[in-house]
């Protein structure tokens, strides 16, 4: 019996400090909705900064109480803390782009630029490769041993940010690089701090994966 009252007193405990950390997220959860929800820019910004992911206190997982009327009670508890969290971790994302976006910049390719195999849409927004090597003009600025193509825009200060759609696409790279990084038609590939680039191999693409976000801050 007095086994049994202590096992039940664990288990009240445990109930208690999950229905604590519930409640903290929920919480939060509403902090992040008003956020989401404001087009107020400062305010966003102030509280993205401040928005921080609650930790839990302990490891839910590991926890087991010996007793039929808590075994069920527990688990459930924490499946349903599982789930407020993984809420609370996609909201965050929602408010942490939307944060993003408000230094959002609009990237033209500068054609000047462009490999020889590389083919520009019209209006500057796409470009393929393409096995055709076209003849152009042997500009200062052309990357010629490099598959490469520069944006118009170029920043040297603050904070931007631009997406690029890659569904579909099995192979790219893309980033921000110095405009010193082309000269004479090379790149120069021991000058790590002139650029930054990433991507996808041929066959390593994420099926899931339609646009990149590529976010520069200098402050």
């Amino acid at each position: 019996e007095d086994k049994q009252k202590t096992t039940e007193k664990q288990a009240e405990g445990f109930i208690k400090d999950l229905e604590q950390e519930i409640s903290e997220l929920m919480k939060r959860s509403s902090e992040v909705k008003q956020l989401l929800s404001s087009k107020d820019h400062i305010l966003l910004l102030q509280g993205f900064n401040s928005l921080k992911v609650c930790p839990l206190t302990r490891n839910w997982t590991n926890e087991r109480v010996h007793l039929p009327s808590s075994e069920e009670a527990v688990p459930n508890a924490v499946e349903q803390l599982k789930k407020k969290l993984e809420r609370m971790k996609k909201q965050q994302q929602e408010v942490k782009l939307k944060w993003l976006q408000h230094f959002a910049v609009d990237v033209t390719l500068d054609s000047n630029t462009a490999h020889p195999n590389l083919v520009l849409s019209a209006d500057g927004k796409q470009v393929y490769h393409s096995d055709m090597r076209k003849r152009l003009p042997n500009n200062r600025e052309r990357f010629l041993k490099c598959l490469c193509v520069m944006g118009k825009e170029s920043f040297s200060s603050g904070r931007f940010y631009f997406e690029v759609q890659v569904k579909g696409k099995t192979e790219w790279n893309l980033g921000v690089a110095r405009r010193s990084i082309s000269s004479n038609g090379a790149v120069l590939v021991k000058a790590h701090y002139d650029f930054w680039t990433f991507g996808v191999a041929s066959g390593s693409l994420a099926p899931d994966l339609e646009k990149v976000g590529v976010f520069v801050d200098y402050e």
